[in-house]
C-alpha cells in the first residue's frame, strides 16, 4: 500500500505525509468510507499542527475538508466547530479582507442556512460579498456567486423581491 511507502521514507509526522494523509482520505470519502476518511483527516491534521503549527493554512485547509465530510454527514455542529477554526486561522494570517476569508465565511454561511439561522448566513454571505467586491469589483463570476448565494437565502426565506434583486445583480456580473 502507498501509505507504507511513505512511512519508510518519511518520518510519520512530516508535512508530505498529512498530504499522503489527505489523499487517501480522499479517496475513502469518494468511495462512500466516511468513517476511514474521517480519521485520515484527523491524522493529517495532528501531522500539521505538530509540523507546521497549529495556525498554519494547510491545517484550515484541512479543516475545510474535514467540516465538509462532517456536513454531508449531517453532523452539523462538528462541522461548524472545523469551519469556524479554519476562519479564524485565516483572519489571522490575512486579516479581514482577503479572499480565502470570504472562501470561510460563505462556507459558514451555507451552513448557518442548514442550521436553520437565516439571519447569521445572510451576515456572513453579506460579508463575503463585501470582500470579493473589494477584491475583485463589481463584475466577477466569483461576485455574482455570492450574490447568487444571497438571491438563494432570500428566495428560500420568501423575500422574492429582495431574491430578484440579488439573481439580477448576480446575472449583471458576470
Amino acid at each position: 500500500m502507498c501509505w507504507e511507502s511513505v512511512e519508510k521514507v518519511l518520518t510519520k509526522d512530516h508535512p508530505l505525509a498529512a498530504e499522503t494523509r489527505i489523499a487517501l482520505a480522499t479517496l475513502y470519502e469518494d468511495s462512500g468510507r466516511s468513517i476511514d476518511a474521517e480519521r485520515e483527516y484527523l491524522q493529517a491534521i495532528g501531522i500539521q499542527e505538530k509540523a507546521l503549527g497549529v495556525d498554519h493554512l494547510d491545517v484550515a485547509g484541512s479543516l475545510n475538508r474535514l467540516g465538509s465530510l462532517y456536513k454531508a454527514r449531517g453532523t452539523l455542529d462538528a462541522a461548524e466547530r472545523c469551519f469556524q477554526r479554519a476562519l479564524e486561522i485565516r483572519q489571522k494570517a490575512f486579516g479581514q479582507d482577503h479572499p480565502d476569508v470570504a472562501d470561510s465565511l460563505d462556507t459558514l454561511a451555507g451552513l448557518d442556512l442548514a442550521k436553520g439561522r437565516v439571519q447569521e448566513a445572510e451576515q456572513r454571505y453579506k460579508a463575503a460579498l463585501e470582500i470579493r467586491e473589494k477584491m475583485y469589483g463589481k463584475d466577477s463570476v466569483i461576485v455574482a456567486e455570492s450574490q447568487q448565494n444571497l438571491g438563494v437565502l432570500y428566495r428560500e426565506t420568501g423575500r422574492y423581491e429582495a431574491s430578484g434583486y440579488a439573481l439580477r445583480k448576480a446575472y449583471e456580473s458576470v
